[in-house]
């Protein structure tokens, strides 16, 4: 694997990008997450899986403040990667190395750096759709409703 050895500016460029999207913060709230579904993964059919999904996204409702960071920083982002394109052929040539990892399944740094914000955009209206069929009776419709309210809350900052 090449390695990049773009001027210095260009490193400091960089990492004022990662600092000022802070990927890795977003990163560990969505593995908290990850790791707080797990026993979806086990559910035998027993398990409330409403209440899973609710309590999960409550615990790490106070963390999705990162995503409002990010989506700030975010255009910010692009120019800066932009800048640091334009002024380097070795990044270009390290990015095009990347892309064609078979994890980057052919996808550019600027489309891994829009995803956050995608996911953002998906988690009200994945919230509205289970509302919409948990019935009120369900013992955990209140704790879902509220994590419903935070996600959306978020989403619209």
């Amino acid at each position: 694997m090449p390695r990049c050895s773009p001027a210095p500016h260009l490193c400091t460029a960089l990492a004022h990008l990662c600092t000022a999207l802070a990927p890795q913060d977003l990163l560990r709230c969505n593995t908290a997450l990850l790791e707080a579904l797990q026993p979806l993964e086990r559910a035998d059919g027993s398990s409330d899986v409403v209440g899973v999904i609710a309590r999960s996204f409550l615990a790490v409702a106070p963390f999705f403040k990162l995503y409002t960071a990010y989506c700030q920083n975010y255009e910010l982002g692009l120019k800066t990667l932009s800048s640091c394109r334009q002024s380097s052929p070795q990044l270009n040539a390290f990015l095009a190395t990347q892309m064609q990892l078979p994890k980057c399944h052919g996808l550019t740094l600027e489309s891994f750096l829009i995803k956050p914000i995608q996911r953002l955009t998906k988690y009200p209206l994945f919230f509205k759709d289970l509302l919409r069929e948990v019935p009120t009776s369900h013992a955990s419709c209140a704790s879902l409703a509220k994590a419903a309210n935070l996600v959306s809350e978020v989403s619209q900052s």
